[in-house]
């Protein structure tokens, strides 16, 4: 008689690299994944969030800077926060 099932409210989250890198230089401020993902979390009342991080990411050999900071900031975000990251 009675759906005893709870509705999934899931909420997805599409962020572009570039243009937040942009934001965060102009307004001199980093921005903080984990309170993002909390946040929307909970504004929304979402049983599951997935948050889509789109950057760019050099091609090996065409940058004579070190990848490693970049790197390791990718797999804080999948690892430590899990998010879905794409490189292009």
């Amino acid at each position: 008689m009675f759906d005893t099932k709870q509705k999934k409210n899931t909420v997805y989250v599409f962020i572009d690299a570039s243009n937040l890198w942009q934001a965060q230089k102009a307004k001199g401020k980093m921005f903080d994944y984990e309170k993002l993902k909390a946040f929307l979390k909970l504004k929304f009342n979402a049983s599951e969030i997935q948050i889509f991080y789109y950057t760019a990411y050099p091609a090996k050999g065409t940058r004579d800077y070190d990848l490693d900071g970049k790197h390791k900031f990718f797999t804080y975000l999948k690892k430590g926060l899990g998010f879905t990251v794409r490189k292009k």
